[in-house]
């Protein structure tokens, strides 16, 4: 059985994802076609996700 999530991805635009990620306060993670996910780990990380048109998402509880 599997366990319910208690959480959604919010997709955010690259210019909010920097200055998310330059806050240091928020994880910004990839969001690929397949379903999966990455957690951004640098800004040169970040860079190239936008470089590459990668979708940028932040993880947010559900209330």
């Amino acid at each position: 059985m599997k366990k319910p999530q208690n959480y959604y991805f919010e997709v955010i635009s690259p210019e909010k994802a920097k200055a998310l990620f330059r806050e240091g306060k928020t994880e910004i993670y990839k969001m690929f076609s397949d379903d999966t996910e990455a957690l951004i780990e640098s800004e040169h990380d970040l860079d190239d996700a936008i470089d590459l048109s990668i979708e940028l998402a932040t993880e947010n509880p559900i209330t």
